[in-house]
C-alpha cells in the first residue's frame, strides 16, 4: 500500500525490524525512534512479553524524551501499555486461562507427531513460553543457539506445515508464525491487528492514516494480520532496512 505523505502515528514489531531477534535495537536505532516520536506517536507492537521488550531499551527511550507518546502493545497485541510522562500504564490486558493453555499444548503435541515437521530438528531446553495473553511453541527449544534458530528452517516449509495442521487442530484459536522458529497462539482475534484498530480508536485516526512496518507481513506471519485493517504497511529485511526506513519517514517532517 502507498505510504501516506505524512502519518499520523508508526508502528513496528520489533524482533528482526526494530532488533535482530531477541536483543535489544541498537543505539542507532533508539536514536532513530526518540527523533520519529518528536513528531508523531510511535507504538512497538511485538511478541516478545513487556519485561522482554524492555530490557535495554525502554529505559533509554522514555528517558531521553518523556512526553513522547509511546505505546508498547506486547504479546502480539494481546496487551498494551502507554507511556504517561513518569511510568508505564497498562492501558488493557487480554489473558489466556490454563483450562485453555492444555487445550493449545495438546493440540500442538498432536500436530508434531502427525506431521513430523520437527522430525530431526534438535531442542534445546522447553518448548512453551507462557505469555499472559498468548502461548508460544518454540520449534528448536528456547535455549537453542541463534545458528540454530536461524539454520534449522531456511525456506520456512517446516513452519508451514506445522502451523498448517495446528490452524485445522485450533479453529477457535489465532495461530500465526512468529520469528524464525515460534508459533504465537491466543484467543481468535487477539493479535496485531487487534492492537492496530485499538491505537487507531485511541488516538481519534483510521488505520490508513498509520504505517506499520515489520519482517513477517507474508501469509501466515505473525505482522500479515495488520493489512486488513487497511494501514500502510512496509516489508522489511531486518533492523538495517528498517533504519532507512525511518530516515524516510523522518524527512517527511
Amino acid at each position: 500500500m502507498t505510504a501516506p505523505t505524512i502519518p499520523l502515528a508508526a508502528c513496528f514489531d520489533l524482533d528482526n525490524t526494530l532488533a535482530e531477534s531477541n536483543t535489544p535495537p541498537s543505539t542507532e536505532m533508539i536514536d532513530r525512534l526518540i527523533r520519529l516520536t518528536r513528531h508523531i506517536p510511535i507504538a512497538i507492537i511485538t511478541a516478545r512479553t513487556f519485561d522482554a521488550a524492555s530490557q535495554g531499551f525502554l529505559p533509554i527511550l522514555t528517558r531521553a524524551h518523556t512526553d513522547a507518546k509511546l505505546f508498547v502493545m506486547p504479546e502480539s497485541g494481546a496487551l498494551c501499555f502507554a507511556w504517561d510522562r513518569y511510568q508505564w500504564i497498562e492501558q488493557y490486558g487480554i489473558e489466556l486461562p490454563e483450562h485453555e493453555r492444555m487445550i493449545i499444548r495438546r493440540a500442538v503435541g498432536a500436530s508434531v507427531r502427525t506431521t513430523h515437521a520437527l522430525d530431526t530438528v534438535p531442542c534445546t531446553g522447553t518448548q512453551w513460553k507462557e505469555k499472559r495473553g498468548q502461548i508460544t511453541f518454540v520449534c528448536t527449544g528456547v535455549d537453542a543457539s541463534r545458528e540454530v534458530g536461524q539454520l534449522w528452517d531456511t525456506d520456512g516449509s517446516r513452519r508451514r506445515l506445522l502451523y498448517t495442521d495446528i490452524v485445522k487442530q485450533l479453529p477457535l484459536y489465532q495461530v500465526l508464525i512468529g520469528g524464525s522458529t515460534s508459533i504465537d497462539i491466543s484467543h481468535a482475534g487477539i493479535d496485531k491487528s487487534y492492537a492496530v484498530r485499538w491505537l487507531a480508536q485511541e488516538l481519534h485516526i483510521t488505520p490508513h492514516q498509520m504505517y506499520f512496518v515489520g519482517d513477517a507481513l507474508y501469509p501466515g506471519g505473525n505482522d500479515s494480520v495488520v493489512i486488513k485493517t487497511g494501514i500502510v504497511t512496509r516489508s522489511t529485511s531486518g533492523p538495517e532496512e528498517t533504519e532507512h526506513i525511518i530516515d524516510e519517514l523522518l524527512a517527511a517532517f
